[in-house]
């Protein structure tokens, strides 16, 4: 029998640099598009409903916005996107810069 050996100590690579900025730049393109969503929500004008329901002591008033509210709903999950991404990508800088030192 072949006695077993230890696995060679070869040294790890760490991550490239390219994750980091590749998380920069995608924050950046979410970013983007995020504004450019929400900005087009809110340039369609507002338009205030009149209606008002009464139940008793309780008035119900409210107010509604012209445009499409699915613009307003992805431009805030856009921004979510770009402040994740700026997260990862500052993690991975970081940890890119430790594994450099060691």
């Amino acid at each position: 029998m072949e006695p077993i050996s230890a696995p060679s100590s070869s040294p790890r690579k760490g991550i490239s640099k390219w994750w980091c900025i590749g998380f920069f730049i995608a924050a950046v393109i979410f970013f983007i598009i995020g504004a450019a969503l929400v900005s087009a929500y809110l340039s369609a004008g507002y338009k205030t409903c009149t209606s008002a329901l009464s139940y008793g002591d309780y008035t119900y008033d409210y107010s509604c916005f012209t445009g499409n509210i699915g613009e307003y709903n992805g431009g805030i999950a856009m921004l979510v996107l770009g402040g994740l991404s700026k997260f990862i990508a500052w993690v991975l800088l970081i940890v890119y810069c430790v594994q450099r030192r060691r």
